[in-house]
């Protein structure tokens, strides 16, 4: 845990990349007060195949059993 406020935790000297990625961190950073449900929502829509791809998956179903 840590005493600094969030805006002090990303500092220039904190992180070894340049100030461009730094810029770019600060840019993208979650925003107070977003809708988490909605950003979960946004996601699940980015990946609409995944649950079937899960579900085809090739398992170990019907093999014999095995000791590593």
């Amino acid at each position: 845990m840590t005493s600094r406020r969030p805006f002090e935790l990303l500092n220039d000297e904190d992180l070894p990349t340049t100030r461009q990625d730094v810029e770019a961190l600060r840019e993208r950073r979650p925003r107070a007060g977003s809708n988490w449900l909605q950003d979960l929502a946004t996601l699940a829509a980015l990946a609409p195949q995944a649950a079937r791809t899960l579900r085809e998956r090739p398992t170990f179903a019907g093999l014999p059993p095995f000791e590593l």
